[in-house]
């Protein structure tokens, strides 16, 4: 039950429930819009329900636990059918006995207080409340509890992790923190050698602690380069830094790197399959694909190779000739980079069945020579009649298309059977 307060003759609502309950309340009555008095006119929506008094404690930043200097903000509400004299949040000591009042408001509103805690020692609980005044009766909200703890720190910088050692032509990933009990400027600052201090980024935050995760410029330095970073922390409460951490720039190991190569899992024979395949180049980098039969030792390089110039990324796609091979032969494709710097760079190797020429596979609905979830839903629409009827969807040839072959299809599509199925 709410608290009420009797005033002259009239008593404000006893108001039952919580106050997230009464907050709904005000909420809708505000976004209503104001009391519409006496009974509207004939045809009109009726006037609001009238209330006497609510008032309501909505909700607290940073919670119900603050440390000590760092600002409460008290979000409330109040409403009344009447004229509000005098509403306001009041707060106190639990070991007090008289509130201390925020401003006086005189309007049906929800509103924001802040409430300074650098006077409360830790351990300290305060009692937040708000109380209204109004033509129509007064009323008061339940007492909310808030625990003042330990201060923050005045000001704190680290840097969480950085690589001890970066690759050329790599810019260094690091994570670094910035605290401060007030608003900070925080940059990450870094060091060539013996040279001039530089700053990587700036951020801005507080008052609590933040978490960043930036690049240090290091893609353009030599090989042997050593690199100081460290963090720098200004605000009202302090300013602070950290030590710093060196990070070497070392050679690479290559000078090229292949990603992303795909190839489908069958193709047809007397004919070729496409292989596509991303290269970043560090130096200048020639490169192309390789293919061998699985059960060969003897590669065979696909001529002309490409040129990838200096700090460029490119895409390829590059057929591969099937003829001359048996059905049923697997054919092993990569692609392989030659650095002007002699060193060399590889992908991945795909498996790609032979088949014979004409011949589709079971469940490959969209020719891609692949099982996919794609496949799957195809199969699914014929099984419940939206496509028409395709009898590369009988995947388990049992003679009609059912939830049974998108089942054993999606399995050979995540590995758990063979593909192409038999």
């Amino acid at each position: 039950m709410r608290y009420v307060i009797r005033s002259g003759r009239r008593s404000c609502e006893q108001f039952g429930g919580s106050d997230l309950a009464s907050s709904a309340i005000i909420l809708a009555i505000i976004l209503a819009g104001s009391w519409a008095g006496p009974a509207a006119a004939q045809g009109q929506p009726p006037p609001p329900p009238v209330f006497d008094c609510v008032t309501s404690v909505i909700g607290f930043d940073p919670g119900t636990s603050v440390p000590q200097g760092t600002p409460l903000v008290v979000t409330w509400a109040a409403y009344s059918s009447g004229v509000i004299t005098d509403a306001h949040l009041q707060w106190r000591r639990s070991t007090d006995t008289e509130w201390t009042a925020g401003p006086s408001r005189t309007t049906s509103n929800t509103f924001e207080d802040t409430i300074a805690t650098g006077a409360y020692t830790p351990g300290t609980i305060l009692i937040v409340q708000s109380i209204e005044y109004s033509t129509t009766g007064a009323c008061l909200s339940a007492e909310h509890q808030i625990t003042i703890t330990q201060p923050l720190p005045s000001c704190e910088a680290e840097i969480l992790d950085a690589p001890t050692t970066v690759p050329e032509y790599d810019d260094a990933a690091v994570q670094w923190r910035a605290m401060a009990n007030a608003s900070f400027t925080a940059r990450l600052k870094f060091r060539v050698g013996s040279g001039d201090p530089q700053t990587a980024v700036t951020r801005t935050g507080g008052p609590g602690s933040e978490t960043y995760n930036d690049q240090v410029p290091t893609g353009t330095l030599a090989a042997g380069t050593v690199v100081y970073v460290w963090v720098e922390v200004v605000s009202q409460s302090g300013n602070c830094s950290s030590p710093s951490d060196a990070i070497g720039v070392v050679e690479r190991s290559s000078y090229c790197s292949i990603q992303d190569i795909s190839a489908p899992v069958s193709a047809e024979v007397d004919a070729s399959v496409d292989v596509t395949y991303t290269v970043k180049a560090y130096r200048q980098t020639a490169v192309g694909l390789l293919y061998r039969l699985s059960d060969e030792v003897q590669e065979t390089e696909l001529l002309p190779k490409h040129i990838v110039p200096q700090g460029t990324t490119q895409q390829f796609t590059d057929s591969v000739p099937t003829t001359g091979y048996d059905v049923g032969a697997t054919l092993l494709i990569y692609a392989r980079g030659d650095a002007i710097d002699q060193t060399f760079c590889e992908s991945t190797v795909k498996s790609v069945t032979l088949r014979a020429a004409g011949t589709d596979l079971l469940g490959d609905l969209d020719g891609d020579g692949e099982a996919t979830v794609g496949d799957a839903i195809k199969i699914l629409r014929i099984a419940v009649g939206l496509d028409p009827y395709n009898p590369l969807a009988d995947v388990n040839q049992s003679g009609e298309v059912d939830v049974g072959d998108a089942i054993k299809l999606l399995r050979a599509a995540v590995g758990l059977d063979p593909w192409p199925i038999q």
